[in-house]
């Protein structure tokens, strides 16, 4: 899951992420915090709200194996597993 743009909020309820792979961050979800291009100082205000979920056995090639929260995005999980992620860092 990537969420970017801008004021985002994205919930995800009772879910289990396993086995993903990125090529890069966040093997199973990535959150985006600047505007990369336009401004790379604004923050998106982008949000990730988790409740009750698994995510387990993700592998990223760079930053955050299960999740990777980039600069001033926010990520609130409640009840949720965080379990067997890897990442490799180059």
């Amino acid at each position: 899951i990537y969420i970017s743009g801008e004021d985002n909020v994205v919930t995800l309820t009772a879910s289990t992420l396993t086995g993903n792979e990125a090529n890069n961050d966040g093997g199973a979800i990535y959150i985006e915090g600047i505007v990369p291009d336009s401004d790379p100082v604004t923050p998106t205000n982008n949000q990730l709200i988790a409740r009750f979920n698994s995510f387990f056995d993700n592998y990223s090639y760079n930053n955050g194996g299960g999740i990777y929260i980039d600069d001033n995005a926010i990520a609130t999980l409640f009840g949720s597993v965080v379990l067997g992620n890897n990442e490799w860092s180059v």
